[in-house]
């Protein structure tokens, strides 16, 4: 009984994650599209911070610990998507990704 449990917790865990990244993507591309047209010098940061953070998702997914200094990297380049979306609206306590 607790297996399946377990196994039901961890299908609706990989539900929600499927449902999540798509959201984040779309939010992530009109963020770039905006700051493209604008011609902010920090869009080539976002689309190297916004493909770090994909990778690192892709590549982590399946993988049951994280070493502490990566899950702080992409911490950080989470922080730096969401602060270019948000701007000064983006509070340390406010923070999702």
């Amino acid at each position: 009984m607790e297996r399946f449990r377990n196994d039901n917790l961890s299908a609706q865990y990989d539900l929600l994650k499927q449902q999540v990244n798509p959201h984040f993507l779309f939010n992530s591309l009109n963020t770039l599209k905006a700051m493209v047209e604008t011609g902010d010098q920090q869009s080539i940061d976002f689309i190297l911070e916004l493909a770090h953070f994909y990778r690192y998702t892709l590549e982590s997914r399946n993988l049951d610990l994280i070493p502490l200094k990566e899950e702080m990297e992409i911490l950080n380049a989470c922080l730096f998507l969401q602060k270019a979306r948000l701007g000064d609206r983006l509070s340390s306590n406010t923070v999702i990704c």
